[in-house]
């Protein structure tokens, strides 16, 4: 019996450590911003004609403006 106490002292600590870093990450991981992730799979461009900044979600050279209509070059990465 006195076994059994003693080994349940030795693994709750890491057990419940464990399981707090597993709620607090998944707690993040639902607080993700979806407009967020847009930008991993695109560009960013700023109109050098007006100045707006914008995302074009394919990868491409070139991307109009959505402001202005001004064709913009694709920032260097």
């Amino acid at each position: 019996m006195i076994g059994d106490s003693s080994s349940l002292v030795f693994w709750l600590p890491p057990v419940f450590a464990l399981v707090t870093i597993l709620g607090v990450w998944l707690y993040y991981e639902s607080r993700k911003d979806p407009s967020r992730e847009s930008h991993q799979h695109g560009r960013l461009y700023q109109c050098v004609n007006c100045g707006c900044v914008y995302d074009e979600p394919r990868q491409v050279p070139m991307a109009r403006c959505p402001r202005c209509d001004h064709i913009n070059e694709a920032p260097l990465d």
